[in-house]
C-alpha cells in the first residue's frame, strides 16, 4: 500500500493475515485508543489481502484453492457514517497511484470496478475479490450474504443480538476469520466478552495464538510526535483520571459507571 504500518499495528495485522490463510475461522479483537491508527491497520491489510490472495490462489491451490475466486470481505458498523470511514479508507488504497502502479504489473493484471445497482459494495474485475460495507443496526435488513472474512467496527456500540443472529452466520460456509475492533465503553456486550474469551485463552500454554490486540496512547506518542502533543493538551483539557480520557486513551473499561 506504499507506507508502513507501525510496530504496535503490525502484530494485528499479521494475525489476520495468518487466520484467513490458514482458515482457523477465529475471532481477533482489537481493543485501540482513539485515533491511533486500527481503521488505517484494517484497510491496509484488507486490499494487500484482496489483491494478492487471489494470485497466490492459483500458486498454492491446495493451501489457497478456496480464493481462486477472490476473497469476500463483509465490514460492518453500529451506524452507516463509521462503516463509510473504513470501506471508503480501503477503497482509497485500492485507488491510490501506487496500487494502479502494482495492479498495472502484468503478473497481477487486474483493476477496480463498482458492482452494478449496488452502491456499497466495489470489486476487482479479473480477480473476484469484493469488499461490501453494512450497517449493524438492529433496524437494518441486512441481506443474506457469504464472507471470508468479516470485520466489525466499533465494536463497543454494534447490537449484540445483530452481531450474534445476523453477521456471524455470514462467516459459517467459509470459516470465516472475524475482527472486531474498538474501545472501552461503560457496560459489558459481546466485544467485552469477546476480548475476556481471547485473554483467557492466551492463558493456556504456548501453543494458544495471541487473539487479543491493544495499545494506548502512550504506545502511540512513542512513535508519533503530533498525538503525543495532542494527548498532553487533553490531560490539560478533560483531565488524566476522568472517563472519558481513561477510556478513549487509556483502554480502560470503567464498568461501574454502567
Amino acid at each position: 500500500v506504499g507506507h508502513s504500518l507501525h510496530p504496535y499495528q503490525l502484530p494485528l495485522a499479521r494475525r489476520i493475515i495468518e487466520s484467513v490463510i490458514i482458515n482457523d475461522g477465529e475471532e481477533i479483537t482489537a481493543l485501540a485508543a482513539r485515533q491511533s491508527g486500527k481503521s488505517e491497520t484494517i484497510a491496509n491489510t484488507v486490499a494487500t489481502l484482496m489483491v494478492l490472495l487471489p494470485r497466490l490462489a492459483k500458486m498454492y491451490p491446495d493451501l489457497l484453492g478456496r480464493f481462486k475466486d477472490g476473497i469476500w470481505v463483509g465490514m460492518f458498523a453500529p451506524v452507516e457514517g463509521q462503516v463509510e470511514t473504513l470501506f471508503g479508507r480501503t477503497v482509497n488504497r485500492l485507488t491510490s497511484e501506487r496500487a494502479q502502479e502494482i495492479m498495472g504489473d502484468p503478473e497481477i493484471d487486474d483493476s477496480l470496478g463498482k458492482v452494478p445497482g449496488v452502491t456499497r459494495q466495489i470489486k476487482l474485475k479479473n480477480s473476484g475479490s469484493s469488499l461490501m460495507m453494512m450497517t449493524a443496526n438492529p433496524r437494518a435488513k441486512i441481506e443474506s450474504k457469504s464472507f471470508h472474512l468479516i470485520v466489525i467496527d466499533e465494536c463497543q456500540e454494534a447490537d449484540d443480538f445483530v452481531v450474534s443472529k445476523s453477521i456471524a452466520p455470514m462467516g459459517a460456509y467459509y470459516n470465516a476469520t472475524i475482527v472486531k475492533t474498538g474501545t472501552p465503553t461503560t457496560h459489558k456486550n459481546g466485544f467485552y466478552r469477546s476480548i475476556t474469551l481471547n485473554k483467557r485463552r492466551q492463558t493456556q500454554g504456548r501453543s494458544s495464538k495471541q487473539n487479543h490486540f491493544q495499545w494506548d496512547w502512550k504506545d502511540v506518542a512513542k512513535i508519533q510526535d503530533n498525538y503525543h502533543k495532542f494527548i498532553k493538551k487533553e490531560m490539560l483539557r478533560i483531565g488524566e483520571d476522568s472517563d472519558e480520557f481513561q477510556m478513549s486513551y487509556n483502554c480502560k473499561w470503567l464498568l461501574e459507571r454502567g
